[in-house]
């Protein structure tokens, strides 16, 4: 045995006692087959490469590249010679492209499938002349936008699996209060965010918080007025996350933001999206209304 062998994999020359100890130190998923193959090549006399996981002496498992010629005397196999090579490392490059490839796909069709759910949305509202009802229908459609940002935004993402906060919550808010329009009023809007990186199990609740607090803003802090101020701070806490959502507008009364006496649909969801983040909500209504919510980080 080539000494190369016992620095990938551990056991000295005199441990390696031959074709039985390779068999048996194979990773029991790949063993049948690659013994069968390498078997099966063996007898023809025909040289042969195959990858395969094999047991380090560690008890890790490492990925081989095996190269074998066959030397045959009289028609029967007389002798092998080979060497290993230890690609795990390209294994775990090739794995995680797939894993790449995968997750782009799925939150691809995602996308479409949200963007489909927007179409029949707004189908749907240009059946009723009621503008409550249309207006209902185009809330609806603000929530799933946000949803459909934060899967634009993991698609474009260099950090598959997470979304950078400050470029998307700076997009999401504006992309709300265009499409709100509120009169034509002019709003002011006033973003603080740290760069924070959240999952999407995170990025989507909180998505969906800033659209209803935004949404209800735009709605009801600026009645007779042409101009309003809506600020948004997002800290990074240490073990947890501090969001800030606040207006200049008329404020709030207690009866008015307490979301467990509300009929409020709104209200009502960020509650509840609250607890999916594990967090509290806080609400001052005497100057202006502030939001405040915290959230532990889910990976400390």
């Amino acid at each position: 045995m080539a000494p190369q062998v016992e620095t990938i994999l551990g056991y000295t020359p005199d441990e390696w006692s031959g074709l039985d100890f390779w068999a048996e130190h194979i990773h029991p998923d790949d063993r049948d087959w690659a013994v069968n193959y390498c078997n099966e090549c063996t007898g023809k006399g025909e040289a042969h490469k195959f990858e395969y996981r094999f047991l380090k002496k560690d008890g890790s498992t490492v990925w081989i590249h095996d190269v074998v010629n066959v030397e045959m005397d009289n028609g029967t196999p007389s002798k092998l010679r080979g060497f290993m090579i230890d690609i795990t490392e390209r294994k775990r490059l090739e794995e995680l492209e797939k894993k790449k490839l995968l997750f782009k796909e799925v939150h691809h069709r995602v996308k479409n499938n949200l963007q489909v759910i927007m179409s029949l949305l707004n189908m749907q509202a240009r059946k009723f002349e009621d503008e409550d009802v249309k207006n209902s229908f185009r809330e609806s459609q603000a929530r799933v936008k946000a949803m459909l940002l934060a899967h634009k935004k993991l698609y474009e993402s260099h950090h598959l699996g997470s979304i950078e906060m400050s470029d998307y919550i700076s997009a999401l808010v504006k992309d709300i209060i265009d499409a709100y329009k509120a009169q034509d009023m002019k709003i002011n809007l006033d973003l603080d965010i740290d760069e924070i990186e959240l999952s999407m199990d995170e990025t989507v609740p909180l998505s969906l918080i800033l659209n209803e607090l935004v949404t209800n803003s735009l709605k009801h802090a600026f009645p007779n007025r042409s101009e309003g101020s809506i600020s948004i701070i997002f800290k990074d806490c240490g073990t947890n996350y501090k969001l800030t959502v606040s207006d200049d507008g008329i404020g709030m009364s207690q009866e008015k933001f307490d979301s467990n006496n509300t009929d409020s649909l709104g209200l009502n969801l960020v509650d509840m999206l609250v607890l999916q983040l594990n967090g509290n909500l806080q609400i001052n209504g005497s100057q202006g209304t502030v939001y405040t919510i915290e959230f532990e980080k889910e990976y400390v």
